[in-house]
């Protein structure tokens, strides 16, 4: 069946929404160093351009009608049907990879990198709670204020949150290595374990003084550069061992999550 060229009737209504989730997430992360409270404004700012965006797009793309032209003028899609009389464009990647390769691939990531973590934790400072308790800097400023002898306990408030944090970067950086993947060059497993350190690296290099102080004074670069190339290897591995799906582009949001309305299919 021959799929109808996208936004052939209209395209879609201008929003605020992505605005006022950038400036939401503009001010966790400006919490992350000022006040709690600011993070907690940002992250109501986010959820709610998040919910009003989400809104625009589900269950059906909200879209501005394109005039049809008068009697007069040729029918308004003659570009369109040009296109395919010279054939039909070729999108790029033709295939992806499926997101929950990618979920899956960071959560398998993130437990690599831990284990290096824990790892490091145990050779240098004789604790596998050091290193999870450090990342609990980056959101607990009470973190910065303890000694070497507390990091190295078990401590629930600082385990919990940095169990959160890894969590949730870990498998956004797994569905960023899905989408990624298919533009990459032919050997995927290598170009994460090579690319992702540099990157996060040079990310968190001149960062780390502000964002956690705590985990600044006791970074092993060597170590973390080999946490990220776990990482880069394991979630590589896996989205490259499952397989790609014919990409969407041109589809709506309904289509491609397969939601349906009423009972009809």
């Amino acid at each position: 069946m021959k799929r109808e060229p996208p936004y052939q009737h209209g395209i879609p209504e201008s929003t605020s929404a992505p605005l006022v989730t950038a400036f939401g997430v503009t001010l966790v992360a400006a919490g992350l160093v000022t006040n709690l409270w600011v993070m907690v404004g940002g992250a109501v700012i986010a959820l709610v351009g998040l919910w009003q965006w989400f809104g625009d797009v589900f269950p059906g793309e909200r879209l501005e009608e394109i005039p049809a032209p008068n009697a007069t003028q040729r029918r308004w899609d003659f570009a369109v049907e040009a296109i395919q009389r010279a054939g039909t464009r070729g999108i790029y990647p033709e295939r992806a990879h499926p997101w929950r390769s990618g979920i899956l691939g960071g959560i398998f990531g993130g437990v690599a990198m831990a284990v290096v973590a824990s790892i490091w934790g145990l050779v240098e400072h004789s604790s596998v709670w050091l290193p999870i308790n450090l990342l609990a800097g980056c959101v607990m400023p009470s973190v910065g204020d303890a000694d070497e002898t507390a990091l190295a306990l078990f401590n629930p408030a600082w385990i919990g949150a940095a169990c959160m944090i890894h969590g949730a970067l870990s498998v956004a950086c797994g569905v960023l290595y899905a989408l990624a993947l298919p533009i990459a060059p032919q050997r995927p497993i290598l170009a994460g374990s090579v690319a992702l350190p540099v990157i996060v690296t040079g990310l968190v290099w001149p960062t780390l003084t502000i964002v956690n102080p705590a985990l600044d004074g006791f970074i092993s670069w060597p170590w973390f550069v080999g946490s990220q190339v776990a990482f880069g290897v394991v979630c590589g591995w896996w989205v490259a061992g499952r397989g790609t799906v014919e990409a969407h582009a041109g589809r709506s949001i309904v289509d491609r999550m397969g939601v349906h309305r009423g009972r009809r299919r």
